[in-house]
C-alpha cells in the first residue's frame, strides 16, 4: 500500500494503477494524460470565468512543455495556482459529475 501524502478518501486500486503508470510514463506522456482528464472534466464542471482563465493558461504552459517551450518556473507557478484553484473549490462540485 501507498504511504498518502493528504487525507483523502481513495481507491486504492486506482492509485496503485496511477502510480504504476507515473513511474513508467515519460513526462511527455504523463503531460498529455493530464490534458485529456481536464478536457475530460471541463465537459461536466462549469467554472467562473476567472477559475476557467486559470485552468485555460495551464493548458497553454502544459502544451508548451510538450514543445519544450516553458520554464520549471513556469510549471511550478501553474501547479501552484491549480493546487489554489482545487484547494478553493468544495468537493460537492465533483460529487455531481456522472
Amino acid at each position: 500500500m501507498i504511504k498518502r501524502k493528504i487525507k483523502i478518501e481513495d481507491d486504492d486500486i486506482l492509485r496503485e494503477t496511477l502510480v504504476k503508470m507515473y513511474k513508467t510514463s515519460s513526462k511527455n506522456d504523463l503531460c498529455k494524460y493530464g490534458i485529456d482528464i481536464i478536457n475530460h472534466v471541463l465537459k461536466f464542471v462549469k467554472f467562473e470565468k476567472s477559475d476557467k482563465l486559470v485552468i485555460d493558461n495551464s493548458i497553454e504552459v502544459m502544451k508548451k512543455f510538450l514543445i519544450n517551450d516553458s520554464t520549471i518556473n513556469d510549471i511550478r507557478t501553474i501547479a501552484f495556482k491549480i493546487h489554489e484553484l482545487a484547494r478553493k473549490n468544495s468537493n460537492e462540485r465533483f460529487n455531481n459529475m456522472s
